[in-house]
């Protein structure tokens, strides 16, 4: 099975979702099973499937790359290119991903996992996210950034604190 960087494409819009790993096939599987079941990680990917089913997506290898080491540079370089026109599922950079998979390989003892936001979402608060983006003219994503950087913003935070 190749080791590498893949991307799931909605067929209608062309929007991607990029990932890595050393089993392309097995997390392919995963992310299919997670969606039909209607528990994706990813919001705006289960969106986007609950409202085109599997046969409105294509899943492709975009690189395969050998040492594991690499895929997070790859994964980032395809991000880069596919995510010029805006239109990503991925809701955060690789390399929080790959910093928070080293800090977990480390030996320590590991806090109580706490859930994603997007785990914790309801059906009901997505649909509400949904059309409350659908009405601004913005996509879900930019949506939901431009949201949480407002609240931030009104809560007193700026970058880097």
């Amino acid at each position: 099975m190749p080791s590498g960087v893949y991307c799931i494409r909605r067929r209608s819009g062309g929007a991607v979702y990029v990932g890595c790993s050393s089993s392309i096939q097995v997390r392919w599987e995963r992310h299919l099973a997670a969606l039909r079941r209607g528990a994706h990680e990813n919001p705006l990917l289960q969106a986007a499937f609950n409202e085109d089913g599997p046969d409105g997506f294509s899943f492709e290898v975009l690189e395969e790359v050998a040492d594991a080491r690499g895929y997070a540079d790859a994964e980032r370089r395809w991000i880069e290119t596919l995510g010029a026109a805006g239109n990503l599922f991925n809701l955060r950079p690789p390399s929080d991903r790959w910093s928070r998979a080293r800090a977990a390989a480390a030996p320590k003892v590991q806090a109580p996992r706490r859930l994603s936001l997007e785990t914790r979402m309801t059906r009901a608060e997505l649909d509400l996210v949904e059309r409350a983006a659908r009405n601004s003219g913005l996509s879900v994503e930019v949506f939901v950034r431009s949201r949480v950087l407002l609240e931030a913003t009104q809560l007193g935070f700026r970058d880097g604190e």
